[in-house]
């Protein structure tokens, strides 16, 4: 609204209706293209290139020096403003502003407004060209407008100019080109382009509503998990915790996993070989929590139905102990360095989990909870000393003899996982890229740090290259280059 009033405020100086030969001329170029709507020509006394504007009421601006325009120069600018009017871009324009508003954030909203500023421009051309204007004479004319006259500082706010410098030689040569194709669209080819369209969005938003309900339907179901006989209470009881991996209401003890980590833990989990229809894997998960070293860390235990039945998983009437036993029952997690195991941490207490897995659900069971801090705290020691020594790994086992008739039993190993790939976010789709991924992370620490044997190996590599090009004609300057990073290796230690 302010670009159009400053357009009309520059425009109202000099009103044309006494400049005859100029209002006949646009008289005879609206008979041309059949415009039949009242249009206001204005005259600025500002060297300003020619536009149009107003949705309701249609006014066309003219530089002061258009009355010393040839007829033919003249002819050719009213005949392409007046296209406008006549394709109706105003309202289009107005429309697209509103979406550009809406849609600011999107950038192929602004990729379409731009693209089609131009299509329209360049129909707008072959109008004038297609009504009898010599190609060479219409280019000529384009490029004085657009060389000699200057924008106004809201013509573009508000109205439809004729020529700007921006665009300028790909206009003249699509103007001057034989090949390009100047037909008006027929019925039968807007209908077709309606149905294409129409074939194409349809599907993607009814894919976009699937995936808004799933989403939903997935939360629901992680914050209100259902089973054959009961429904667990303890996530109302304790609350939920919002965790770092995903969207979903985290319970302390166990929690179903969301649609899309299902995706990725099933592609990038180190699995064990299922054992009754279920499967087991450990991961390293960050939370939303403080902890002593950081972001609170937690190593889970993730189960997954891998048979194409419901299985019902429950260790509510698992024989609890505080006695360490070789075949006790619950989870139990084993530290391990460089294939040796140090030490075992037994957790013979229910998760209070009762619930039905459906096909591919899987399920996340925090290996070190409890009931208090203390299992937190231990988890998240372990985990930061596990992601910072790449010899070490984990494993765990799950033992369940005692359950309701009809609910899982059995014994699942998860295999040995070092840290920084049980912890790790995303890895390359093909397989021959995931080996040489996990060589990287099983070879370097989660914070960057290279462990000392790897900057030992480097440190030689270093020195064999300085020896090599020491004095060479084409390498010593690189190895005058490298021999600085002797010293700060040795600096380094490790």
């Amino acid at each position: 609204m302010i670009g159009r009033w400053g357009v009309t405020r520059r425009a109202d100086a000099l009103p044309l209706a006494e400049v005859l030969r100029l209002q006949a001329a646009l008289v005879h170029a609206k008979t041309v293209l059949g415009v039949t709507r009242p249009v206001q020509m204005l005259l600025d006394p500002h060297r300003s290139i020619p536009v149009v504007w107003g949705l309701w009421k249609t006014r066309l601006q003219l530089p002061a020096e258009a009355i010393g325009w040839t007829n033919e120069q003249l002819q050719s600018v009213l005949l392409h403003e007046l296209a406008h009017v006549r394709r109706g871009d105003l309202f289009v324009l107005s429309l697209t502003q509103v979406v550009c508003a809406l849609y600011w954030f999107n950038p192929l909203v602004w990729l379409a407004a731009w693209r089609l500023h131009v299509e329209r421009v360049r129909s707008c051309d072959d109008l004038v060209l297609a009504s009898g204007v010599r190609a060479s004479s219409y280019a000529e004319h384009l490029l004085n407008v657009a060389t000699r006259l200057s924008p106004s500082r809201w013509t573009q706010a508000c109205g439809l100019a004729m020529a700007r410098n921006s665009a300028l030689h790909r206009r003249l040569t699509a103007v001057l080109s034989e090949k390009q194709n100047r037909r008006r669209m027929t019925n039968l080819i807007a209908c077709v382009s309606l149905v294409i369209a129409g074939v194409i969005s349809v599907p993607i938003a009814m894919l976009q509503a699937q995936s808004l309900q799933s989403d939903e339907k997935a939360a629901a179901n992680s914050r209100q998990p259902a089973n054959s006989e009961t429904t667990t209470t303890q996530a109302s009881k304790e609350g939920d915790r919002s965790e770092g991996w995903g969207n979903e209401p985290v319970i302390p003890a166990f929690a179903l996993c969301s649609e899309s980590e299902i995706w990725f833990r099933e592609q990038y989990l180190d699995w064990s070989e299922p054992i009754n229809g279920l499967r087991a894997a450990l991961s390293i998960r960050p939370t939303a929590t403080d902890g002593k070293l950081g972001k609170e860390r937690r190593v889970l235990l993730v189960i997954q139905n891998v048979s194409d039945q419901a299985i019902r998983f429950c260790d509510t009437t698992i024989q609890e102990t505080d006695t360490p036993a070789a075949d006790v029952e619950g989870r139990k997690l084993f530290l391990q360095d460089n294939g040796e195991i140090l030490f075992g941490i037994q957790n013979a207490k229910s998760t209070k989990t009762d619930l039905v897995l459906q096909p591919r659900q899987m399920l996340s069971m925090d290996m070190l909870d409890m009931g208090n801090d203390q299992g937190h705290s231990e988890g998240d020691a372990l985990a930061e000393g596990i992601l910072k020594d790449s010899g070490q790994a984990l494993f765990a086992v799950l033992n369940i003899v005692h359950a309701p008739e009809g609910a899982w039993t059995g014994k699942l190993k998860a295999p040995a996982t070092r840290g920084a790939y049980a912890a790790i976010a995303a890895l390359p789709r093909s397989k021959e890229g995931q080996v040489l991924f996990r060589h990287c992370i099983d070879h370097a620490r989660l914070n960057g740090d290279i462990p000392g044997g790897l900057i030992s190996r480097l440190l030689d590599l270093v020195r064999e290259f300085i020896r090599l090009n020491s004095g060479d004609q084409y390498g010593d300057a690189y190895a005058k280059k490298m021999q600085p990073l002797v010293a700060r290796f040795e600096h380094k230690g490790d």
